[in-house]
């Protein structure tokens, strides 16, 4: 099974605690990242571990995904989940780091690609074009929302 790799770090000039707010707030995610995230719904949680349903469109050009999301919450520091779709599996960790000016916002996400047609793109398709994509429309909208 072929797998990328995600991984990046980024100033967000807020505080730790309105940064934890906002990315945990994931059934607001359709108002805040309306082109990101069509519909969330937190379907199960005991304590810090949620289970959610989401249908998001990580592609510029591409259609709505369904994404089940296991997911478990590290307050104020960030979260962990395994979401897995038509496209294979992948396993995300947000860390928020306190640092000068702001936050630092560290993101790791590896992605286990089941989906034939996608895999031999996959390099391309989700490291390169969408993982721009979300790094625009999701950390500039995140910035606008907290800074």
């Amino acid at each position: 099974m072929k797998s990328v790799t995600l991984k990046g770090s980024w100033l967000v000039k807020a505080p730790m605690e309105d940064v934890y707010r906002v990315i945990t707030d994931f059934e607001a995610a359709p108002q805040y990242f309306p082109r990101l995230a069509h519909h969330v719904k937190i379907t199960a949680r005991k304590g810090n571990q949620l289970q959610i349903e989401a249908v998001t469109k990580p592609f510029r050009l591409s259609t709505s995904f369904r994404v089940e999301m296991q997911t478990t919450l590290h307050p104020p520091r960030g979260f962990e989940s395994t979401n897995t779709s038509s496209i294979g599996v992948e396993h995300e960790r947000v860390e928020l780091v306190e640092a000068s000016g702001g936050t630092e916002y560290r993101y790791y996400n590896r992605m286990e690609i089941s989906n034939r047609f996608v895999r031999p793109f996959a390099n391309v398709l989700i490291g390169k074009l969408a993982f721009r994509f979300w790094e625009k429309l999701y950390l500039s909208r995140l910035r606008e929302l907290v800074e």
